[in-house]
């Protein structure tokens, strides 16, 4: 089952160190597929109209590990 199925776009995108990003959420594409519901709303892993803070860091070849305003921990590859 997938719970969390969203694109996030971002806008005003800002290096302040290595692997560590800010953004503002520009728009947010719900898929039909998503179950989560108001759950990032509910958490407050995103906040629109705010600086939010990604960091990016490479695990292997093609894989990273990121978090979102260190609350939401996930790995993503390359392709």
């Amino acid at each position: 089952v997938k719970i969390l199925y969203r694109d996030v776009y971002m806008k005003n995108l800002h290096r302040t160190a290595p692997g560590v990003y800010t953004f503002e959420v520009s728009q947010v594409k719900v898929f039909a597929t998503d179950t989560a519901g108001d759950l990032l709303s509910y958490l407050r892993v995103l906040h629109p109209e705010a600086a939010n803070e990604i960091r990016i860091s490479k695990v292997g070849e093609k894989t990273f590990f990121y978090s979102l305003n260190r609350q939401l921990y996930n790995v993503c590859t390359a392709q």
